[in-house]
């Protein structure tokens, strides 16, 4: 598995951290590349699964320029298509082209998060691979407002005081298969048991089945 971690605004130590935590599926290695280290968007089509916790733009504050070009986004989509997985994690979902190929693969997308870091509680909405063995958790976080599609199968629901929006969804995409997880932008996010288990479940229902 190639995980894709850290961008301007998300450190990736503690996410690191997390997915070395994580009990990942026998014969999965974990090969990372680190923001602000350079990544090759034509390469992430090569694995059998990418996990994809960066941003799109990878100089916010100065640039709207996104590193994962259209056609890289596309190569993906049918790599996935032919059988790959992916898991996107929190910023995964953000500041990608709205209209990409990257958007329609992942079935939905980041908006916006309001600046404070309210009480987040994550429930369980589908009985799935995915959310196995998961049970309600609460911790301060970003909360993500985002945008889904509707043939989506929807995972988890995230509640604070601003709201209540979808907080985890996956999706099949010919031979393929996608899965979203929203949470998990501070430290005790990161170190909740319960997203760890989403995390090894995610990647091992990603998988590909001859991998």
């Amino acid at each position: 598995m190639h995980a894709v971690l850290g961008d301007y605004y998300h450190c990736s130590d503690h996410l690191l951290n997390a997915l070395r935590s994580t009990a990942l599926p026998d014969g999965v290695s974990l090969t990372v590349s680190r923001y602000p280290d350079p990544v090759d968007p034509q390469a992430l089509s090569g694995h059998h699964l990418l996990f994809l916790a960066t941003m799109g733009k990878w100089s916010p504050r100065t640039s709207d320029e996104t590193w994962f070009d259209a056609p890289s986004q596309q190569a993906l989509s049918d790599h996935v298509l032919a059988g790959a997985g992916l898991v996107v994690f929190h910023s995964g979902t953000a500041s990608h082209p709205a209209e990409g190929p990257l958007r329609t693969l992942c079935g939905g997308r980041f908006l916006h998060h309001p600046p404070e870091h309210p009480e987040v509680t994550v429930s369980v909405v589908a009985d799935h691979p995915i959310t196995a063995g998961v049970t309600t958790f609460t911790h301060p976080d970003e909360h993500y407002f985002v945008e889904v599609d509707a043939d989506v199968t929807p995972l988890l629901t995230a509640v604070s005081s601003l709201g209540e929006q979808s907080a985890g969804w996956c999706r099949a995409h010919g031979s393929g298969r996608v899965a979203v997880i929203v949470p998990g932008h501070t430290t005790a996010m990161l170190e909740e048991p319960n997203l760890h288990r989403l995390l090894a479940n995610a990647i091992t229902w990603a998988l590909p089945d001859e991998s």
